[in-house]
């Protein structure tokens, strides 16, 4: 509904450059989006043609103000032998989530699914891996959702794994180091949590 003082003989922008991404692999798909102070927009998205696909992973797109593509993160870190898919657990390739730094413009962007451990790595401005992972929990093996707690600058990963209870970290931006919790106190694994908020 718009609001009732709408003048209805106005032209209404919905989307002032919103089109399909180009750049986000086979599937175009975007699947998360974020922003920063400076007007820019991120898109998460692209990845495989199914869970099973080992050669597109999800990329991260950064567009300016006006809906110009700045950069695309692949996906890879080489580096690090990093990407959104993994090779471990029944080789699956499943979209994590991004937060960007409002200030910053740095972009985290978690590993949804990860048999061994899921991890969050950091890109700088320009979409470049900064030298940012985190630490590992074997437990803590899907981060679905990442918020930013501006009480305490952390970030927290929501998510959880098969066999655990686990269902959340809380990320130290500054050194990695992540603490793991239980927030529903259910028991067993696939919990899944995939959405927060903070206040």
């Amino acid at each position: 509904n718009l609001p009732n003082d709408y003048d209805r003989q106005q032209t209404l922008m919905v989307d002032p450059w919103m089109s399909t991404p180009t750049t986000l692999n086979t599937t175009e798909t975007g699947m998360d989006v974020d922003f920063d102070s400076a007007g820019n927009t991120y898109v998460l998205g692209g990845g495989g043609t199914s869970i099973l696909d080992q050669t597109n992973f999800y990329e991260v797109a950064k567009y300016d103000p006006s809906g110009v593509l700045q950069w695309t993160f692949s996906g890879i870190i080489g580096s690090i032998s990093w990407s959104t898919f993994s090779a471990s657990n029944g080789n699956t390739n499943y979209p994590g989530n991004i937060y960007v730094d409002k200030s910053s413009q740095k972009v985290y962007v978690s590993k949804g699914h990860d048999g061994t451990a899921t991890t969050v790595v950091r890109l700088n401005a320009l979409g470049v891996y900064d030298n940012f992972i985190t630490a590992t929990n074997g437990a803590f093996q899907e981060a679905w959702g990442l918020k930013y707690n501006c009480v305490n600058n952390t970030l927290l990963a929501l998510g959880g794994g098969p066999s655990s209870n686990i269902n959340m970290a809380i990320i130290d931006p500054s050194t990695g180091t992540i603490d793991t919790a239980n927030i529903t106190h259910l028991t067993g694994g696939h919990q899944d949590i995939a959405c927060g908020v903070f206040d």
